[in-house]
């Protein structure tokens, strides 16, 4: 029997769950590609398994997704093998237990905002409340040390000294704080209550006190990595992957290009294939690479040849004891 395949029905079996596979940009459209693929399974398990792999993209959209398939599974596992970042960690809030590879990694939930003036440029929804408070922590360092200064070393009375502190400050400072738009500092203000108000109806009970505003607010950058060690302190159910799903998660990585979308449903491409009358069960394998491609081919942006790769790499499968 085909390696994959046999890996395949172990987790299922394991986890009592359905297998599906979304690797690709979070976006326009996205959101029907991956529920319709969710909803053309009739007969359901009980449990779910989502694999992840994506660099983000729609709040709006990973939100769709991520409540549908909570909506239809008892119980829901995100695998994360790689890279599952912005967009693909807020639907990563929704899981009751996230598998975590080796390799795997979430990220920060500052919404991006394009830059005023520039095109197809992006910014951290942060920054702008960052600089506001790098700011105010000058504006207090300069009336400290100005006041000191004029008390203890010009021999002002406090009411004179502060007064002249005040004034400096205020002056040093003002030209900066003219350049701030209000109606501009509103647009980003809105834009991390998305990631709050998301974020809050999404969360299963799987985050730690405290890790919603962590996620939002707390790291240095977009591109941040959280890795495998730092999700365990912030989620309360986070397991490593066994050595099937890890195996799984390197086909997945390696197999298919960041570029491309994949969504599928794992099991129905490569375990439920029936073969053609006539034909012996080592015919499956042919079959299923056959349906999963054109099952695949009207599907935007998906890669024709997907299965066929995920298939070649079977050759390296762990060996459970079958040849």
């Amino acid at each position: 029997m085909d390696e994959i395949v046999q890996i395949l029905k172990t987790v299922q079996e394991r986890y009592d769950a359905d297998l599906f596979l979304y690797k690709g940009g979070v976006d326009h459209g996205s959101d029907g590609l991956f529920i319709d693929t969710v909803d053309m399974r009739i007969k359901k398990s009980d449990n779910v398994i989502l694999f992840l792999e994506t660099y983000g993209g729609s709040p709006d959209v990973a939100y769709r997704m991520a409540r549908y398939l909570k909506a239809n599974y008892t119980k829901v596992y995100y695998a994360i093998g790689g890279p599952c970042k912005s967009s693909g960690t807020l639907m990563a809030l929704s899981a009751d237990e996230l598998i975590f590879g080796q390799r795997g990694e979430l990220g920060p939930l500052d919404i991006q905002l394009a830059k005023k003036d520039e095109v197809g440029e992006l910014a951290s929804g942060l920054n702008i409340f960052q600089a506001l408070e790098f700011l105010d922590e000058q504006a207090r360092s300069i009336l400290a040390s100005t006041f000191i200064e004029l008390r203890n070393g010009a021999g002002l009375s406090t009411k004179q000294a502060f007064d002249i502190a005040e004034r400096m400050a205020s002056k040093s400072l003002s030209p900066i704080y003219a350049q701030v738009e209000p109606v501009r500092l509103g647009e980003f203000r809105r834009a991390m209550q998305i990631a709050e108000q998301y974020g809050t109806k999404l969360n299963s009970g799987n985050l730690n006190n405290g890790t919603l505003n962590q996620l939002i607010s707390s790291y240095p950058s977009h591109g941040f990595v959280i890795d495998r060690d730092e999700v365990k302190s912030l989620f309360k159910n986070v397991k490593d992957a066994e050595i099937e799903i890890e195996y799984l998660m390197r086909i997945i990585r390696e197999s298919l290009e960041h570029s491309k979308i994949a969504c599928e449903d794992l099991i129905k491409a490569y375990v439920e294939v029936e073969p053609k009358k006539g034909e012996t069960n080592d015919s499956n394998s042919n079959q299923g690479q056959e349906n999963a491609e054109s099952e695949t081919n009207d599907e935007p942006n998906n890669s024709r040849s997907k299965s066929e790769r995920i298939r070649n790499q079977g050759s390296d499968a762990p060996n459970d004891g079958q040849e």
